[in-house]
């Protein structure tokens, strides 16, 4: 997933990240540098407490059912059961004395409960990755969703990148939606003409912090429709 790096420079200059110096070790002097302390016995962060630095990222946008189905891997119901593990890369750019922040993500566990497609299981375990991390004590993110936690429950539509060898929403917030809550689910269930003006209404009173993204942000409720009635997303 390509991202603008000169914004990602120019934010050094206004949330005042500081890079530390190059180690002498070589083995160590390319690798990213990894925020591991995470388990599952550690209270989920509280990311509501941190400073938001966002940036725009350039990404591929899904706007339909059948797009979501043709390029994803798979898709599933899944929980979040840990807290994310932040990966900051850092490198040399001309003009800067010291290695700066080039990029940043993060890593955490889905807990598979329900698929809906794909070749994998209900109790297996897939690494999720997110674009964005902490670091210097802000939230830095290229993302348009709020950053998933554990306990997060969700329904994924998720692609496989080799390089970071673990899947991706597909299209950031065009890959995740909320499961649906009891009216939403019965209604999703079998749509009928007389149901399908009282589903729409029900997904129009969801708000921005239901499906997970920034105030600024329009959720992809038409979207979100044509998935919970193309798919079975109940849990029950």
């Amino acid at each position: 997933m390509k991202k603008l790096f000169a914004l990602i420079i120019s934010s050094m200059l206004i949330f005042g990240a500081s890079c530390s110096e190059k180690s002498t070790d070589s083995s160590s002097e390319s690798a990213p540098k990894t925020d591991s302390a995470s388990s599952s016995s550690i209270a989920p962060i509280d990311y509501d407490s941190l400073e938001v630095v966002r940036w725009e990222s350039d990404r591929i946008t899904y706007d339909n059912i059948d797009e979501l189905d043709r390029y994803g891997d798979i898709a599933v119901i899944g929980t979040f059961t840990d807290n994310s593990t932040t990966v900051s890369d850092f490198d040399k750019i001309n003009g800067f004395e010291q290695e700066v922040l080039t990029n940043i993500y993060s890593y955490n566990t889905i807990k598979v409960e329900k698929v809906l497609k794909g070749d994998v299981n209900v109790g297996d375990e897939i690494t999720a990755i997110q674009d964005c991390g902490i670091h210097d004590g802000k939230l830095v993110t290229f993302s348009d969703m709020e950053p998933m936690k554990k306990g997060d429950q969700w329904i994924f539509f998720l692609s496989y990148d080799s390089t970071y060898e673990g899947y991706w929403c597909m299209g950031d917030y065009n890959g995740r939606f909320p499961v649906p809550k009891t009216q939403t689910a019965t209604l999703s269930r079998t749509v009928t003409a007389d149901s399908k003006a009282q589903l729409e209404g029900e997904i129009e009173k969801m708000t921005n912090e239901d499906f997970g993204v920034y105030d600024d942000v329009s959720p992809m409720r038409e979207l979100y429709y044509d998935v919970i009635t193309h798919y079975d997303c109940t849990l029950q």
